[in-house]
Protein backbone atom coordinates (compact mmCIF):
# COMPACT_ATOMS: atom_id res chain seq x y z
CA UNK A 1 0.00 0.00 0.00
CA UNK A 2 2.71 2.39 1.38
CA UNK A 3 4.57 1.54 -2.42
CA UNK A 4 0.99 2.23 -4.43
CA UNK A 5 0.85 5.20 -2.43
CA UNK A 6 4.78 6.66 -3.48
CA UNK A 7 3.68 5.72 -6.92
CA UNK A 8 1.16 8.14 -6.62
CA UNK A 9 3.04 10.85 -5.46
CA UNK A 10 5.52 11.02 -7.90
CA UNK A 11 3.14 11.08 -10.29
CA UNK A 12 0.97 14.05 -8.86
CA UNK A 13 4.67 15.82 -8.50
CA UNK A 14 5.83 15.58 -12.39
CA UNK A 15 3.96 18.50 -13.16
CA UNK A 16 6.06 20.59 -10.46
CA UNK A 17 9.23 18.86 -11.58
CA UNK A 18 9.27 20.12 -15.26
CA UNK A 19 8.61 23.91 -13.63
CA UNK A 20 11.69 23.37 -11.14
CA UNK A 21 15.48 22.11 -11.80
CA UNK A 22 16.38 19.95 -9.20
CA UNK A 23 19.96 18.26 -8.09
CA UNK A 24 19.96 14.51 -7.78
CA UNK A 25 21.91 13.02 -5.34
CA UNK A 26 23.38 9.25 -4.55
CA UNK A 27 25.55 7.68 -1.86
CA UNK A 28 27.64 5.24 -3.53
CA UNK A 29 29.92 4.18 -0.65
CA UNK A 30 31.44 1.27 -2.72
CA UNK A 31 33.12 3.94 -4.50
CA UNK A 32 37.00 2.63 -3.54
CA UNK A 33 35.99 -0.97 -4.79
CA UNK A 34 35.08 0.64 -8.14
CA UNK A 35 38.55 2.44 -8.47
CA UNK A 36 40.24 -0.76 -7.78
CA UNK A 37 38.39 -2.59 -10.59
CA UNK A 38 39.64 0.50 -13.19
CA UNK A 39 36.20 0.33 -14.70
CA UNK A 40 35.43 -3.21 -15.05
CA UNK A 41 31.55 -4.45 -14.55
CA UNK A 42 31.40 -5.60 -10.42
CA UNK A 43 29.35 -7.51 -8.53
CA UNK A 44 29.50 -6.06 -4.86
CA UNK A 45 29.70 -8.20 -1.73
CA UNK A 46 26.51 -8.98 -0.53
CA UNK A 47 27.23 -7.14 2.90
CA UNK A 48 28.49 -4.21 0.92
CA UNK A 49 25.18 -4.16 -1.26
CA UNK A 50 23.20 -4.11 2.20
CA UNK A 51 25.26 -0.87 3.04
CA UNK A 52 24.36 1.12 0.20
CA UNK A 53 21.00 -0.30 0.07
CA UNK A 54 20.46 0.67 3.70
CA UNK A 55 21.99 4.15 3.80
CA UNK A 56 21.07 5.21 0.89
CA UNK A 57 18.91 7.76 2.43
CA UNK A 58 21.56 9.89 4.06
CA UNK A 59 22.29 12.79 1.20
CA UNK A 60 19.25 13.99 3.29
CA UNK A 61 22.15 15.92 5.71
CA UNK A 62 23.44 17.90 2.95
CA UNK A 63 20.30 18.22 0.87
CA UNK A 64 18.74 20.96 -0.16
CA UNK A 65 15.35 22.53 -0.93
CA UNK A 66 14.17 20.63 -4.06
CA UNK A 67 16.67 18.13 -4.21
CA UNK A 68 15.89 14.73 -5.00
CA UNK A 69 17.85 11.83 -3.51
CA UNK A 70 18.31 8.46 -5.30
CA UNK A 71 17.11 5.25 -2.69
CA UNK A 72 16.80 2.13 -2.61
CA UNK A 73 12.82 2.39 -1.00
CA UNK A 74 11.09 5.57 -0.57
CA UNK A 75 9.10 4.96 2.41
CA UNK A 76 11.60 2.85 4.34
CA UNK A 77 14.28 6.40 3.54
CA UNK A 78 11.00 8.62 4.88
CA UNK A 79 10.86 6.51 7.96
CA UNK A 80 14.99 6.64 8.71
CA UNK A 81 14.95 10.67 8.48
CA UNK A 82 12.18 11.03 10.99
CA UNK A 83 13.80 8.31 13.09
CA UNK A 84 16.84 10.97 13.19
CA UNK A 85 14.05 14.32 13.65
CA UNK A 86 15.11 15.61 9.99
CA UNK A 87 12.16 16.63 8.41
CA UNK A 88 12.39 15.14 4.95
CA UNK A 89 9.47 16.96 3.34
CA UNK A 90 12.05 19.37 1.55
CA UNK A 91 13.65 16.73 -0.74
CA UNK A 92 11.83 14.39 -3.33
CA UNK A 93 12.85 10.29 -2.69
CA UNK A 94 13.38 8.67 -5.86
CA UNK A 95 14.15 5.42 -6.77
CA UNK A 96 15.80 3.81 -9.73
CA UNK A 97 12.27 3.10 -11.18
CA UNK A 98 11.22 6.85 -10.74
CA UNK A 99 14.16 8.18 -12.40
CA UNK A 100 14.14 5.51 -15.16
CA UNK A 101 11.18 7.77 -16.50
CA UNK A 102 11.95 10.48 -18.52
CA UNK A 103 9.05 12.71 -16.88
CA UNK A 104 11.58 12.82 -13.89
CA UNK A 105 14.66 12.97 -15.76
CA UNK A 106 14.19 15.56 -17.80
CA UNK A 107 13.35 17.54 -14.35
CA UNK A 108 17.45 17.00 -13.19
CA UNK A 109 19.59 19.80 -13.58
CA UNK A 110 22.49 18.01 -12.04
CA UNK A 111 24.33 15.23 -10.20
CA UNK A 112 25.97 15.03 -7.17
CA UNK A 113 27.45 11.44 -5.77
CA UNK A 114 29.44 10.45 -2.92
CA UNK A 115 32.48 9.87 -5.19
CA UNK A 116 32.85 9.51 -9.15
CA UNK A 117 33.71 6.51 -10.72
CA UNK A 118 32.91 4.43 -14.01
CA UNK A 119 30.74 2.18 -12.33
CA UNK A 120 28.25 4.76 -10.69
CA UNK A 121 28.00 6.78 -14.26
CA UNK A 122 27.61 3.35 -15.80
CA UNK A 123 24.70 2.90 -13.51
CA UNK A 124 22.90 6.35 -13.83
CA UNK A 125 22.74 5.85 -17.67
CA UNK A 126 21.49 2.65 -17.46
CA UNK A 127 18.56 3.86 -15.04
CA UNK A 128 17.97 6.82 -17.99
CA UNK A 129 20.00 7.25 -20.94
CA UNK A 130 18.88 11.30 -20.14
CA UNK A 131 21.20 11.27 -17.38
CA UNK A 132 24.07 10.64 -19.64
CA UNK A 133 24.96 14.54 -20.99
CA UNK A 134 25.51 15.32 -16.91
CA UNK A 135 28.08 12.67 -16.70
CA UNK A 136 32.10 13.03 -16.36
CA UNK A 137 34.20 11.73 -19.20
CA UNK A 138 35.83 9.27 -19.54
CA UNK A 139 39.30 11.07 -18.86
CA UNK A 140 38.11 13.00 -16.59
CA UNK A 141 37.17 9.42 -14.41
CA UNK A 142 40.29 8.29 -15.33
CA UNK A 143 42.10 11.02 -13.91
CA UNK A 144 39.63 10.55 -10.32
CA UNK A 145 41.14 7.61 -9.98
CA UNK A 146 44.84 8.04 -10.40
CA UNK A 147 44.67 10.75 -8.39
CA UNK A 148 42.48 8.62 -5.99
CA UNK A 149 46.24 6.20 -5.94
CA UNK A 150 47.56 6.31 -2.34
CA UNK A 151 50.76 7.02 -3.85
CA UNK A 152 49.56 10.60 -4.40
CA UNK A 153 48.86 11.30 -0.47
CA UNK A 154 52.48 9.94 -0.27
CA UNK A 155 53.76 12.62 -2.45
CA UNK A 156 51.81 15.63 -0.43
CA UNK A 157 52.74 13.88 2.75
CA UNK A 158 56.32 14.76 2.05
CA UNK A 159 55.98 18.10 0.79
CA UNK A 160 54.23 18.80 4.08
CA UNK A 161 56.86 17.37 6.06
CA UNK A 162 59.21 19.87 4.58
CA UNK A 163 57.10 22.29 4.53
CA UNK A 164 57.98 25.46 6.33
CA UNK A 165 56.31 25.43 10.11
CA UNK A 166 56.03 26.71 13.27
CA UNK A 167 58.22 23.02 14.13
CA UNK A 168 59.24 20.79 11.85
CA UNK A 169 59.75 18.44 14.96
CA UNK A 170 56.28 18.23 15.94
CA UNK A 171 55.31 16.54 12.32
CA UNK A 172 55.97 12.37 12.06
CA UNK A 173 54.75 10.47 9.27
CA UNK A 174 56.35 8.47 5.94
CA UNK A 175 55.33 5.82 3.24
CA UNK A 176 56.64 3.73 0.72
CA UNK A 177 55.11 2.56 -2.22
CA UNK A 178 56.44 -0.78 -3.28
CA UNK A 179 55.65 -3.13 -6.39
CA UNK A 180 57.21 -6.21 -5.53
CA UNK A 181 57.02 -8.57 -2.28
CA UNK A 182 60.76 -8.62 -2.18
CA UNK A 183 60.27 -4.70 -1.22
CA UNK A 184 57.20 -4.78 1.37
CA UNK A 185 59.63 -7.30 2.92
CA UNK A 186 62.42 -5.59 3.00
CA UNK A 187 60.28 -2.19 4.21
CA UNK A 188 58.80 -3.91 7.24
CA UNK A 189 62.71 -5.17 8.04
CA UNK A 190 63.24 -1.04 7.90
CA UNK A 191 60.37 -0.25 10.03
CA UNK A 192 59.26 -3.25 12.28
CA UNK A 193 55.55 -2.72 12.67
CA UNK A 194 53.47 -1.12 9.72
CA UNK A 195 50.30 -1.19 8.14
CA UNK A 196 49.88 -2.14 4.58
CA UNK A 197 47.19 -0.88 2.24
CA UNK A 198 45.97 -1.09 -1.17
CA UNK A 199 46.41 1.74 -3.59
CA UNK A 200 42.63 1.80 -4.09
CA UNK A 201 40.70 1.06 -1.22
CA UNK A 202 38.53 2.32 1.71
CA UNK A 203 39.30 3.09 5.70
CA UNK A 204 38.99 -0.27 7.36
CA UNK A 205 39.50 -3.09 3.69
CA UNK A 206 42.75 -3.45 2.37
CA UNK A 207 44.45 -2.47 5.03
CA UNK A 208 46.39 -4.74 7.30
CA UNK A 209 48.99 -4.26 10.51
CA UNK A 210 52.00 -6.56 10.21
CA UNK A 211 54.25 -7.04 13.38
CA UNK A 212 57.63 -7.65 12.70
CA UNK A 213 57.39 -10.29 9.43
CA UNK A 214 54.08 -11.19 6.85
CA UNK A 215 52.53 -14.58 7.89
CA UNK A 216 51.90 -16.75 4.95
CA UNK A 217 48.36 -14.97 4.80
CA UNK A 218 49.30 -11.72 4.70
CA UNK A 219 51.88 -13.01 2.29
CA UNK A 220 48.74 -14.24 0.11
CA UNK A 221 47.00 -11.04 0.75
CA UNK A 222 50.06 -9.16 -0.71
CA UNK A 223 50.84 -11.17 -3.67
CA UNK A 224 46.99 -10.49 -4.53
CA UNK A 225 46.89 -7.12 -4.16
CA UNK A 226 50.31 -6.66 -5.86
CA UNK A 227 49.16 -8.23 -8.64
CA UNK A 228 45.37 -6.44 -8.87
CA UNK A 229 46.81 -2.83 -8.26
CA UNK A 230 50.40 -3.15 -8.70
CA UNK A 231 51.97 -1.80 -6.00
CA UNK A 232 51.16 -2.11 -2.20
CA UNK A 233 52.07 1.16 0.46
CA UNK A 234 53.68 0.58 3.56
CA UNK A 235 53.88 2.87 6.71
CA UNK A 236 55.13 2.80 9.62
CA UNK A 237 52.99 2.04 12.68
CA UNK A 238 51.83 5.06 15.17
CA UNK A 239 50.69 4.84 18.22
CA UNK A 240 47.52 7.19 17.53
CA UNK A 241 46.18 9.32 20.26
CA UNK A 242 43.52 9.66 17.75
CA UNK A 243 42.35 10.54 14.35
CA UNK A 244 40.73 13.75 12.77
CA UNK A 245 40.78 15.66 9.72
CA UNK A 246 40.44 18.41 7.41
CA UNK A 247 38.06 19.09 4.76
CA UNK A 248 37.90 20.77 1.83
CA UNK A 249 36.12 21.62 -1.62
CA UNK A 250 38.49 22.29 -4.79
CA UNK A 251 36.68 24.57 -8.00
CA UNK A 252 38.19 25.83 -10.86
CA UNK A 253 41.68 25.42 -9.03
CA UNK A 254 40.93 26.95 -6.08
CA UNK A 255 40.72 25.29 -2.56
CA UNK A 256 37.82 26.34 0.18
CA UNK A 257 38.53 25.00 3.57
CA UNK A 258 35.25 23.88 5.18
CA UNK A 259 35.65 23.01 8.16
CA UNK A 260 37.57 19.67 10.82
CA UNK A 261 36.48 16.15 11.42
CA UNK A 262 36.96 14.77 14.04
CA UNK A 263 35.58 11.00 14.26
CA UNK A 264 36.61 7.75 15.88
CA UNK A 265 38.03 4.35 14.69
CA UNK A 266 37.88 1.04 15.89
CA UNK A 267 40.68 -0.96 14.59
CA UNK A 268 40.77 0.71 11.22
CA UNK A 269 37.53 1.12 10.23
CA UNK A 270 35.56 4.20 10.52
CA UNK A 271 32.86 4.42 13.93
CA UNK A 272 31.61 7.70 13.82
CA UNK A 273 32.37 11.40 14.00
CA UNK A 274 31.39 14.54 16.42
CA UNK A 275 28.65 16.99 15.42
CA UNK A 276 30.48 19.60 16.98
CA UNK A 277 31.15 23.74 16.02
CA UNK A 278 34.18 24.26 14.56
CA UNK A 279 36.17 25.83 17.82
CA UNK A 280 35.10 23.36 19.82
CA UNK A 281 36.60 20.90 17.77
CA UNK A 282 39.66 23.32 17.60
CA UNK A 283 39.68 24.16 21.42
CA UNK A 284 40.07 20.21 22.03
CA UNK A 285 42.68 20.11 19.37
CA UNK A 286 45.04 22.26 20.65
CA UNK A 287 44.98 20.40 23.82
CA UNK A 288 47.64 17.85 22.11
CA UNK A 289 48.98 20.47 18.79
CA UNK A 290 49.50 23.89 18.65
CA UNK A 291 47.01 25.56 16.98
CA UNK A 292 49.57 27.63 14.65
CA UNK A 293 50.89 24.50 13.48
CA UNK A 294 47.11 23.05 12.39
CA UNK A 295 46.52 26.43 10.63
CA UNK A 296 49.87 25.94 9.02
CA UNK A 297 49.17 22.72 7.87
CA UNK A 298 45.77 23.80 6.59
CA UNK A 299 47.45 26.25 4.19
CA UNK A 300 50.17 24.23 2.87
CA UNK A 301 47.22 21.78 1.90
CA UNK A 302 45.28 24.63 0.30
CA UNK A 303 48.19 25.98 -1.44
CA UNK A 304 49.77 22.63 -2.65
CA UNK A 305 46.44 20.63 -3.71
CA UNK A 306 45.55 22.54 -7.04
CA UNK A 307 49.25 21.13 -8.02
CA UNK A 308 49.12 17.70 -6.70
CA UNK A 309 45.44 17.00 -7.77
CA UNK A 310 45.26 19.50 -10.74
CA UNK A 311 41.90 18.96 -12.74
CA UNK A 312 39.88 17.91 -9.59
CA UNK A 313 36.51 18.84 -9.19
CA UNK A 314 34.68 18.60 -5.91
CA UNK A 315 35.43 18.06 -2.15
CA UNK A 316 37.68 16.39 -0.43
CA UNK A 317 39.32 15.30 3.04
CA UNK A 318 42.83 14.66 4.45
CA UNK A 319 42.91 12.47 7.17
CA UNK A 320 45.37 12.95 9.94
CA UNK A 321 46.17 11.82 13.42
CA UNK A 322 47.38 12.77 16.69
CA UNK A 323 50.27 10.38 17.63
CA UNK A 324 52.07 9.78 20.91
CA UNK A 325 55.27 10.58 20.90
CA UNK A 326 58.65 9.07 22.36
CA UNK A 327 58.71 11.75 24.74
CA UNK A 328 56.45 11.36 27.97
CA UNK A 329 53.34 13.70 27.92
CA UNK A 330 53.89 14.91 24.21
CA UNK A 331 52.30 14.43 21.29
CA UNK A 332 52.80 15.06 17.37
CA UNK A 333 50.75 15.53 14.18
CA UNK A 334 50.90 13.08 11.43
CA UNK A 335 49.48 15.60 8.64
CA UNK A 336 48.52 13.33 5.87
CA UNK A 337 47.23 9.94 6.61
CA UNK A 338 45.30 9.99 3.37
CA UNK A 339 43.91 12.08 0.93
CA UNK A 340 39.71 11.29 0.30
CA UNK A 341 38.88 12.50 -3.38
CA UNK A 342 35.01 12.63 -2.57
CA UNK A 343 32.55 13.24 -0.47
CA UNK A 344 33.63 12.35 3.16
CA UNK A 345 31.60 10.92 6.40
CA UNK A 346 33.56 14.57 8.14
CA UNK A 347 31.55 16.38 5.15
CA UNK A 348 28.45 14.47 6.38
CA UNK A 349 29.05 15.89 10.56
CA UNK A 350 29.58 19.28 9.15
CA UNK A 351 26.84 19.22 6.90
CA UNK A 352 24.37 17.68 10.02
CA UNK A 353 25.62 20.53 12.48
CA UNK A 354 22.62 22.41 10.63
CA UNK A 355 20.36 20.33 12.74
CA UNK A 356 20.37 22.18 15.92
CA UNK A 357 19.10 18.99 17.82
CA UNK A 358 21.89 16.87 16.78
CA UNK A 359 24.23 19.15 17.55
CA UNK A 360 27.01 18.42 20.05
CA UNK A 361 25.89 14.57 19.41
CA UNK A 362 28.18 11.01 18.43
CA UNK A 363 26.81 10.40 14.59
CA UNK A 364 27.91 6.39 14.32
CA UNK A 365 27.01 3.91 11.65
CA UNK A 366 25.96 0.74 12.82
CA UNK A 367 24.88 -2.92 11.79
CA UNK A 368 21.94 -5.14 13.65
CA UNK A 369 20.34 -8.66 12.23
CA UNK A 370 18.19 -6.07 10.19
CA UNK A 371 21.16 -4.15 8.43
CA UNK A 372 22.76 -0.81 8.97
CA UNK A 373 21.25 2.28 10.15
CA UNK A 374 22.74 5.59 11.45
CA UNK A 375 22.55 6.29 15.24
CA UNK A 376 23.09 9.56 16.99
CA UNK A 377 23.73 10.30 20.71
CA UNK A 378 24.43 12.52 23.51
CA UNK A 379 28.27 10.36 23.91
CA UNK A 380 30.84 12.12 23.83
CA UNK A 381 33.57 10.42 21.08
CA UNK A 382 36.47 12.00 22.96
CA UNK A 383 36.04 11.79 26.34
CA UNK A 384 37.95 8.85 26.87
CA UNK A 385 41.72 10.37 25.51
CA UNK A 386 43.96 12.22 27.75
CA UNK A 387 42.63 15.79 28.41
CA UNK A 388 46.15 17.50 28.71
CA UNK A 389 45.84 21.10 29.71
CA UNK A 390 47.21 23.85 27.85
Amino acid sequence: MLQNRHFFVIFAQIFVLNQFEMKLLLFNPEHEIALAMAGKIQTLPQLVRKFVEDLSFLPVFWAQQGDAVLVHDADVAVRQAAQLGIDSQKVEWLTERDLGRNEVAQAVSGIEVWGWNAAVCRRLGKINRLLSGMLPSRSALERVRQLSHRRQSMQLLEMLREADVVDKGALVGDSAFCQTLQQVENTIGKWGSVVLKAPWSSSGRGVRRVDGRLSDAQADWCKGILHRQGGMMVEPWYDRMMDFGMEFRMVNGRVEYLGLSCFATAQTAYSGNWIASEVEKQDFLTHYVAGDLLQQIRQQIMSWMPLFYAGYEGLFGVDMMIVHSDEAQKYVLHPCVEVNLRRTMGHVALDAWRFKHLQGHLFTICRNTDGFYVHVTSENPLSDLPYRKK
